[in-house]
Order: C-alpha cells, then structure tokens, then sequence
C-alpha cells in the first residue's frame, strides 16, 4: 500500500468517540470529543417524548445531553434513550452546577449526588474537578461502579488512558457484563495500541449488549416518526477498527458489513466499511461506501478526502480534484486535502489536468500548515517544483524530506531524488 494513502478512520460515529458517562445504573450519555454537547439537569419530574410515546420518566437530578431544540422543546439522549423533554424542566450548565453544589452541601456523604456534580464539571471541561468529585463518590461507596466508569472517561479526555483502564477495570469488577464500559476500555486500549485486549473487550460488549438498550433518533422532518440505533453498532465499528489495526482486513471488513447490516442509516458504519474495501483495493465499492457515508453526513471532510483517493486508484482523476476541493472548503486548516490535491495535481498520469503552479500553491500550504515538518508534504513540494521544471528546487526539496523520511520509506525518497537530479517529473500510477 502507498504510502501516499492517508485513510481517515472514524471511532463512533462521524467525528465522534463513544466514550460515554454512566450517569445511574440505567441512563448513558454520549460524550463527543471534539465538542462536548451541552449537558443540563433536570430539575422537575418530567417524561421523555417521541411525538405522544412516553419513552422515559427523569426525576430531579438526572444528567441528560441536549442535541437540539425546537420552541419550548428539546431533544435529550440519555444514551440508553433518547426524546423531547420541556424546556422548562431543565436547567443549563451554569445552573446546573449550583445545582449540584446544593445537592453536595445538602448531605455531603452522599455519593449521588457527587457524581452528578462530576458529571456537569465533566461536562464543563473541568475534568480535574470532576476526578475529585467522582474519587470521593468512590471513598464514600467503594462499590460504585459508576463512579469508576465515569472518572476512568474524565482521565481518558484528560489522555491519561493508563489510569482511565484502571478505573475501568475496577468499573468492570463491580459490574462484569456492563457492555458500554467494555467498549469504552477497549477504546482506551486501541488508543493505547493493545488491539488483541480491544478486541476481546468488544467481543464482550457484543456478547453482553441487551436489545432493548437502544437509541431512538427523531427524523427531523416528521418529528412523530423515529428510529432506534443500536449501540451495538458502535461495537462492532469499534472491534473493527481493532481488527483493522491489526492488519485483519477481512474480519474488519465483516464487522463493517454487520454494522452497515443492522443500521444502514449510519456514516461511521458505511465510511469504516469503504475504508477495509479500499485497504483491499476494491476502489469502486470503497467509493460506493464513501457516498453512502457522504449521502448521511453530507458535511464530513474525511469522507471527501478518502474518496478523491479511491477515486484517482479508479482513475477518476478530475472526480478525486472534486472530492479534495471539497475536503478543502469543508476542513480549511487541515493541511491533509491540501496536500492530497498539490500530489494528483503535480503527478497525475493524465496529461491536461496537472498544474504545477496550483500544486506548488497548495503544497506550501500544506507545509506551512505543519511548520514545514511533515516528509511527506516535503515530497509534494519537491513534485510540484519538478512538474515546474524547477529541478534544482525539487532536489533541494526532496532531499529535505530524504532527512525526515522514516527508514521504511527511504529507498523510495531516495529513488525520487535520483529522478529529479535526473530531470525527470514524477507520474504516479494509480494501484491496481
């Protein structure tokens, strides 16, 4: 496989990580890592809607994660469910806290209420008060497993995955077959690179998963009408992962395929399975995938930038210039669809669409984007300059990135190099 290839792949949903706080023994929140959604407390006893379904009851105290609104309503997962709650029966963040304080002052030995004061720091970023919060939780009543589960999530966004295991472990002692703490530890641990231990944890989770735990979407269009996403299909996409880490290509594929299976209205899903396609070169199902990926989350750069690849590997060179043009627009600091747009322009094989100017543009960005430090977009640059017929500044260039490169790609670096000292343009050809 070319090194040339960056596939993106996604853990939980489109640009998501499941890690998930076990807010009580039956309510889990979804927690996303790269913007944490707004969480609040309810402060009446109030019901969980879908159009006249009652789908839940919350009690004052209950932490619940707010995705949208619509006039006096919004929309709350509670991870296990999700529905339309008044707006008037919960409180936002900065009341939340007092909240919880008050709860904390109230009847200080009381455990619950610790972790629901974690849980809003948690939500706030404050994740060393949260750890502090959830630790007395512990000392108050070792045998909270949620209280583990919760601060083992606070160490893992605080990226001390070693100790965010060890919570998980003592988690998963008090509570065996607990499936969303398994997939979190298994998260931790691809993090952490042990994918045969993930792989096992996920298997777990698999195995422990109770149908009835479910995730009811609303359609935006017919707020009546919902549909339920299983959590098991973060587990298979997750396990997937792992087995793809690993270089097991053909069981990721499976897992992929099984997830696509039982909810084929999911982007992660359908993205993950083009992503094993395309690591088996079966470029016209991998760009199949990634559409389906893109018909889902029509906003997700990562799909665009992996399809412009499988889709130049087609020979779809003017398709993939799209696909990275969008990527662009999409995600403009990024310097990955810079680069990969500089690349197909300064050596696509077909003549009429290269421009060495735009790829010399492009591949400045990129290595201005990361401080000129990447080999790889150090290569790009040396290809636009030799598509230019400036091949003194290709070599200087190339032999820049030949002293970034790691070992593995040297031999090729220094194949390039002796092509530009040759005066010589680089082609590159699509794989087969």
């Amino acid at each position: 496989m070319s090194t040339r290839i960056r596939l993106c792949t996604l853990i939980g949903p489109i640009v998501t990580s499941l890690l998930c706080l076990v807010l009580s023994a039956s309510a889990v929140a979804q927690v996303e890592s790269f913007q944490p959604r707004p969480f609040l407390v309810i402060s009446d006893n109030t019901s969980v809607l879908v159009g006249k379904t009652l789908i839940a009851r919350l009690t004052p105290g209950d932490v619940v994660s707010a995705t949208r609104e619509r006039g006096p309503w919004l929309w709350v997962d509670l991870g296990n469910v999700s529905g339309w709650v008044r707006k008037e029966h919960v409180l936002p963040q900065s009341k939340a806290l007092q909240m919880a304080a008050d709860a904390v002052g109230r009847d200080e030995k009381d455990p619950g209420s610790r972790v629901t004061r974690g849980l809003v720091w948690y939500a706030q970023g404050e994740h060393e008060k949260a750890i502090a919060d959830f630790s007395e939780a512990i000392r108050l009543q070792a045998d909270l497993a949620r209280a583990y589960a919760n601060r083992g999530n606070a160490w893992a966004a605080k990226g001390e995955l070693q100790r965010a295991i060890v919570d998980y472990d003592s988690a998963l002692k008090l509570a065996p077959r607990d499936a969303l703490t398994l997939n979190n530890r298994a998260v931790a641990r691809i993090e952490q690179g042990e994918y045969d231990n993930a792989i096992a944890d996920l298997t777990s989770a698999i195995r422990h998963y109770r149908p009835q735990a479910v995730t009811v979407e609303v359609d935006a269009k017919q707020p009546s009408k919902a549909k339920a996403r299983l959590w098991v299909v973060r587990y298979f996409i997750h396990r997937g992962l792992a087995r793809e880490r690993t270089g097991d290509f053909g069981r990721a594929l499976a897992d992929y395929s099984e997830a696509v299976r039982l909810d084929a209205t999911d982007p992660a899903a359908h993205f993950n399975r083009a992503n094993a396609l395309f690591q088996q070169l079966q470029f016209d199902r991998a760009i199949e995938g990634y559409s389906q990926a893109l018909a889902l989350e029509r906003d997700d750069a990562r799909a665009y930038r992996n399809r412009g690849w499988a889709r130049f590997h087609s020979r779809q060179f003017a398709k993939a210039a799209d696909d990275f043009q969008n990527a662009i627009r999409l995600d403009p600091q990024n310097p990955i669809a810079y680069d990969a747009l500089a690349w197909l322009l300064a050596t696509c094989p077909t003549d009429g669409l290269r421009s060495g100017e735009k790829a010399l543009e492009l591949a400045n960005k990129a290595c201005e984007l990361t401080g000129r430090k990447n080999a790889s977009y150090l290569e790009t640059l040396a290809a636009a300059y030799a598509e230019l017929g400036r091949y003194d500044d290709a070599v200087a260039w190339q032999r820049k990135a030949l002293d970034q490169v790691a070992e593995t790609d040297r031999v090729r670096a220094g194949a390039r190099l002796e092509q530009y000292e040759s005066r010589r343009p680089l082609r590159h050809e699509p794989l087969e």
